[in-house]
């Protein structure tokens, strides 16, 4: 389910979890608990009526600092 949010002027897109892990290649639940321990790095979630939602921007924040840190490591 996505929902769109405004955050600070800015339209955004929330994500939930099934959403996440859809963009990521349909990811199975367990990854993205596994993400969420292990990443400190990954997006934390919002919590809205015990779902969680992740910012469409924080994930792609996440995405570029993984390419620029790939990029740095070859």
């Amino acid at each position: 389910m996505d929902q769109a949010t405004n955050t600070g002027g800015v339209n955004d897109v929330c994500l939930d979890a099934r959403g996440v892990r859809e963009r990521y290649g349909g990811r199975p639940d367990m990854w993205l608990w596994r993400l969420l321990e292990s990443d400190r790095d990954f997006p934390r979630p919002l919590v809205i009526r015990r779902k969680r939602y992740w910012l469409l921007s924080e994930l792609l924040g996440w995405e570029e600092k993984r390419r620029r840190v790939n990029a740095t490591a070859r």
